[in-house]
C-alpha cells in the first residue's frame, strides 16, 4: 500500500525515505533468451527497506557470507579492512583494540549493528565498540554505509553505519564447521547446526579463535639476555538465533552472542630507556553478551486494500500513536497509516466519522494530516534535496485550497 493520489502508488513511502523505488526488469532490453540475469545487489540499512544499491544517494558496500567464506577471513576486522573508505585500526596482533573511523570522523560516530541491535562498551567514555573480538564465521551479510546518517540512526553515525546480519536457519537441519591450524600457534575451529521445520527456525554456532606465539617485540625492545615473548590470544563465540513464526501477521525472534576472549601481551617498561619491555605478559580479559527478544507485528504491509478493514487501520494508528517523541521513524510510520487510509478511502469504502490520528477520516483530513506530516520530516531532514523532495510531494498531496 502507499499513496495512489496522481497514480504515483509508492512515492509517498519512498520520498519519506529519501529512496525512489522503481521497478528493475528481469532480463535487460533486447537479452536474448536464456542469457543470464545479473540481480541488483539490495540494501537495507541505508533506508531501512529493501533498496538496490544503485538507487541509493549514499556510499554502501555489501559484503555477502559467501564472500567473507571465500576470503577466509575469520575476524570482522579483517573483513573490513577490504573496504575502501574505511580506516581500520589495529593497535597489534588479532584481539587488540582495534577501531573503524569513516571519512575522517572519530571511531564514536561510526554506530555498529549486529542483527539490529545497537552494540558499543559502555565501560568508555565515549561509547564506542571494540571490534577486535567479533568474530565473522556466522555472518550472512554486512553493509557498510558510508556518510553522514543521522537522520534515521542518530547522532553517533555522523560517521557512518556498520550493520551486521548473521545467518538464519532454513530447510532441513543441517551441520557445518571447520579445523584449521598454522603457524605461530595457530588453530581455529568452528561449528554450526542450523535448520528450519514447521513455523520454526535455528541456528546455533560456536567459533574458536587461537593462536599462542605471534611475534610483535621490535628486538631492540628486548631486555638484554632475555629472549621475545609472542602474543598469545584466545576467544570463544557463541551465538545463536531463533524465530518463530505464530502466523501471517506475528513472529518472536531471539538473538544472542556470547564472547570469552583472553589476550597475552608484552606491556613496555615506562622506567626503561631507550623503551623496553617487561619480561612478565600482561593480560587482557574481554567477556560481552549481546542479546533481543523481540515481538514483530505487521499490521498492514503486503496485503491487498481490499483485504484491509477499517478496524486494521485505526489499530494501527492506535499502535504509532503510542510511539514516543524520541521514535525517530514515528513520522514515516504515520505517513505511511495516512496513505494507506487514503487508499482505503478511494476504493470506495466508508468510514465511520471518528477521526484518524486527530484528522477527519474523509479525502481532505487525510491529504492534510499526509502534508503535515511531511513537511515535519522535511524539517528534520539533515540534506537539502530531501528536503525539497519532501516539501515538492507535501504541495501535490495537498488539499486545494477555495480561497
Amino acid at each position: 500500500m502507499g499513496l495512489k493520489y496522481l497514480g504515483l502508488k509508492f512515492k509517498l513511502f519512498a520520498a519519506v525515505l529519501a529512496v525512489p523505488i522503481t521497478f528493475l526488469p528481469l532480463r535487460p532490453a533486447g537479452a536474448q533468451q536464456g542469457a543470464p540475469v545479473v540481480l541488483p545487489t539490495i540494501a537495507v540499512s541505508p533506508t531501512l527497506i529493501p533498496t538496490p544499491t544503485a538507487e541509493v544517494a549514499s556510499s554502501v558496500t555489501v559484503i555477502s557470507g559467501e564472500e567473507i567464506a571465500r576470503m577466509q577471513r575469520r575476524t570482522v576486522t579483517d573483513v573490513l579492512m577490504t573496504v575502501p573508505g574505511l580506516n581500520v585500526v589495529q593497535s597489534g596482533s588479532p584481539g587488540t583494540l582495534t577501531a573503524v573511523f569513516i571519512r575522517g570522523t572519530n571511531s564514536y560516530h561510526t554506530k555498529v549493528l549486529i542483527d539490529g541491535m545497537e552494540v558499543g562498551d559502555p565501560s568508555t567514555t565515549n561509547g564506542a565498540i571494540d571490534l577486535g573480538h567479533l568474530m565473522a564465521y556466522d555472518i550472512e551479510r554486512i553493509e557498510i554505509l558510508r556518510g553522514p546518517q543521522s537522520g534515521l540512526y542518530g547522532s553517533d553515525a555522523i560517521g557512518g553505519v556498520i550493520s551486521i546480519t548473521t545467518k538464519k536457519g532454513n530447510g532441513p537441519a543441517k551441520v557445518s564447521g571447520y579445523v584449521e591450524g598454522g603457524s605461530f600457534g595457530t588453530f581455529n575451529q568452528a561449528m554450526t547446526l542450523s535448520g528450519s521445520f514447521d513455523r520454526f527456525d535455528y541456528a546455533f554456532n560456536v567459533a574458536h579463535y587461537h593462536y599462542s606465539n605471534q611475534p610483535v617485540t621490535p628486538p631492540y625492545m628486548v631486555p638484554p639476555g632475555a629472549s621475545a615473548i609472542g602474543n598469545a590470544y584466545d576467544n570463544w563465540t557463541a551465538s545463536t538465533r531463533l524465530g518463530a513464526q505464530v502466523n501471517e501477521n506475528l513472529r518472536f525472534n531471539f538473538i544472542g552472542r556470547n564472547t570469552n576472549a583472553k589476550l597475552l601481551y608484552s606491556d613496555d617498561d615506562p622506567s626503561a630507556f631507550p623503551g623496553l619491555t617487561f619480561p612478565e605478559q600482561s593480560t587482557y580479559r574481554n567477556r560481552e553478551f549481546h542479546g533481543r527478544l523481540e515481538a514483530v507485528l505487521t499490521l498492514l504491509d503486503g496485503r491487498p486494500i481490499a483485504e484491509i478493514t477499517e478496524a486494521d487501520l485505526r489499530d494501527a494508528a492506535r499502535r504509532v500513536g503510542q510511539l514516543t517523541e524520541t521514535e525517530p521513524r514515528a513520522l514515516q510510520m504515520r505517513a505511511f497509516v495516512l496513505g494507506t487510509a487514503l487508499d482505503w478511502l478511494r476504493s470506495g469504502a466508508t468510514p465511520a466519522a471518528d477521526p484518524i490520528f486527530d484528522q477527519p477520516f474523509d479525502q481532505r483530513g487525510l491529504r492534510t494530516g499526509i502534508e503535515e506530516v511531511l513537511r515535519g520530516l522535511a524539517r528534520h531532514s539533515p540534506r537539502r534535496r530531501h528536503r525539497y523532495t519532501l516539501v515538492d510531494l507535501a504541495n501535490s498531496i495537498r488539499p486545494p485550497s477555495w480561497m
